[in-house]
């Protein structure tokens, strides 16, 4: 047992003495050491075959020839074995200024200035590997909608009574014209007696699944409580207790006498919840429309030059949008950007908005300061969303700032007051 000790304690001592010596010659004996003034030597300057490879960033794509032979002849200097090329975003984040934008990760010009990466590391003896994404962008523009990342959506389509035949389904969002079906999921809506979940829930469930069915949505009258009652076996005072929850949350109107219908649609935003006007309409399944867009430069005015701390005689880049459901606009928004971010006005701007500045200009969004009010419509507006003059509209202006406090936008929205509605939550 003593013997077998020794043996692994010889030669795992010559390992160590091996691995950190910078001669690759083998140890004579178990007493040969290397010296502290060596190791150090040898970690500052290592050789060939023990030196370091490192993340070579290409930041927003801002990179040159001569920058490329400047940083791998660095590299061969110290005895660097090679590098990886990593091209990404992100440089601007936690206050960091902005780095101007290289060519596009993939593009013709990208892949020459790779290739000649690659013959400099050639020249130089230096090993170099890549990574195959720039940030979110999952190969370049070569890659078509077919062969990039894809994402799971789904629309739910509600049918009441017996019916046969054909049903037309709801197109589920898509995006660069792909979309693919995967399956067809068909179920029954009904009340399980033997679930935990109370039966007033379930109700509820139910009838806010029912309340979205087109013929509903249109002004038609909810079966009668009686009749709902006999169908899901279960008492009036049950189904009463779940329509009173949904007339409290103002997405039912009941007449007595008359009966029980939809609510005419408005949007909600919640204060404690901030989301693009994209994002608000697709979490509430509204679909909306673009009535117009347009962009033009417009000298900034004193308020706005505040908040971008730019002199006042600057030309900043206002984007204007009308838009609204499939029967009115319901909603005017006008959008300053600060010059910083670099938007020329050619952009797409059917997308959504903060995603553009996000993936496009690696603008990361982070707060949104807001100030809320009620006033009549301008002739101009209430032009706009077709209504008439002196009409309430609600006011939202909206104060965008990246992570490091720095001003992105100045947002002024009027909204039909009819259409739309904030709520706060607010906990003691």
């Amino acid at each position: 047992m003593n013997m077998k000790t020794n043996i692994w304690l010889i030669l795992a001592f010559s390992t160590f003495a091996y691995s950190c010596s910078a001669p690759k010659q083998k140890a004579s004996d178990e007493s040969q050491s290397i010296s502290y003034a060596e190791l150090k030597s040898n970690f500052q300057t290592p050789s060939k075959e023990t030196g370091v490879n490192c993340w070579w960033w290409w930041l927003n794509g801002n990179v040159n020839k001569a920058a490329i032979t400047k940083d791998l002849e660095a590299m061969k200097s110290r005895n660097f074995q090679g590098a990886m090329i990593f091209d990404a975003g992100g440089h601007n984040q936690r206050g960091n200024k902005d780095i101007p934008a290289g060519p596009l990760f993939g593009s013709d010009e990208w892949n020459e200035l790779f290739v000649f990466a690659l013959d400099e590391a050639k020249r130089l003896g230096l090993e170099i590997g890549f990574n195959i994404q720039s940030g979110w962008n999952l190969g370049g523009p070569r890659v078509t909608p077919k062969y990039t990342a894809k994402q799971i959506t789904f629309s739910e389509t509600k049918i009441s009574g017996n019916k046969n035949g054909a049903i037309k389904l709801k197109l589920p969002s898509i995006r660069n014209d792909f979309y693919k079906d995967i399956a067809v999921l068909a179920f029954p809506l009904k009340i399980n007696h033997k679930s935990p979940l109370p039966l007033h829930v379930q109700v509820e469930d139910l009838l806010r699944e029912l309340i979205q069915l087109p013929e509903y949505q249109k002004g038609q009258f909810l079966p009668r409580e009686v009749e709902l009652a006999t169908k899901l076996g279960i008492s009036r005072n049950t189904i009463r207790q779940a329509t009173n929850k949904l007339e409290y949350e103002g997405l039912l109107v009941r007449k007595k006498g008359v009966g029980t219908r939809v609510a005419e649609n408005t949007v909600t935003t919640n204060l404690n919840q901030w989301l693009g006007f994209t994002q608000e309409m697709n979490k509430q399944g509204i679909v909306f429309k673009n009535y117009q867009i347009s962009v033009e430069w417009l000298t900034a005015t004193p308020k706005i030059s505040a908040f971008f701390g730019i002199p006042e005689n600057t030309q900043v880049l206002c984007l204007s949008r009308l838009r609204g459901d499939e029967t009115a606009p319901f909603v005017y928004f006008e959008s300053y950007f600060h010059p910083r971010i670099g938007l020329t006005g050619k952009e797409d701007f059917t997308r959504p908005l903060y995603e553009l500045l996000e993936n496009d200009f690696h603008v990361i969004l982070s707060l949104s300061k807001e100030r809320i009010k009620a006033r009549l419509a301008s002739a101009i507006t209430a032009k706009r969303l077709k209504i008439d003059a002196n009409e309430p509209v609600l006011v939202r202006e909206r104060f965008v700032l990246d992570p490091g406090d720095r001003p992105i936008e100045y947002n002024i929205g009027f909204y039909k007051a009819d259409k739309f509605t904030y709520a706060i939550d607010i906990k003691r």
